[in-house]
């Protein structure tokens, strides 16, 4: 197996935690920048590049992008927006993600946008890089303009990160011809 095949393997295998499977428990900070950085760093374009850090939450925090902690703890809540934007960061800007989330708010629960946000994006990777799909009960003809967009921007999220690859592994073949 070569690098590609172990890269896209590790992306195939990924799964995002659903609602029911965020820790219980409230994390502090440290402990959710370890949760976020372990789960995510599949992702990071590089091993040195940091994903997320205290700084950013804060600034988050500060943006009213998530909630502010309760006693310097972070819940599911403030967990699943932080895997939303840590995710969704890459492709849009902070303001169009709150407006996304709160457009979403309007018809459903939170806990129904994050788990349809993990089942929508990990789908979208599977289509993205091996041309499989896998039904979730609700075929585009019954996806309301909301659900649309979300499907679009897993989209458009999966391809960045397919392209970053293939950038990555070329110039990673150049260094060493």
């Amino acid at each position: 197996m070569n690098d590609i095949d172990v890269n896209i393997r590790e992306i195939l295998d990924f799964h995002l935690p659903r609602w029911d499977e965020l820790p219980e428990m409230e994390l502090y900070m440290d402990q959710v920048v370890y949760t976020l950085e372990k789960t995510l760093s599949v992702f990071a374009e590089d091993e040195n590049q940091k994903i997320i850090t205290s700084t950013m939450i804060n600034n988050y925090v500060k943006q009213k992008v998530v909630k502010p902690p309760v006693k310097k703890r972070y819940g599911r809540l403030q967990l699943s927006y932080l895997f939303v934007v840590c995710l969704l960061k890459r492709i849009m800007n902070i303001s169009d993600i709150c407006e996304s989330i709160e457009m979403m708010l309007k018809k459903y629960t939170v806990q129904q946008i994050y788990d349809r946000f993990c089942d929508e994006f990990e789908n979208a990777l599977n289509i993205t890089f091996m041309g499989k799909t896998f039904s979730n009960g609700m075929s585009d003809k019954e996806c309301d303009a909301e659900l649309i967009a979300l499907r679009s921007a897993m989209f458009a999220l999966s391809n960045l990160i397919l392209v970053q690859r293939i950038v990555k592994k070329t110039k990673q073949n150049l260094i060493s011809e």
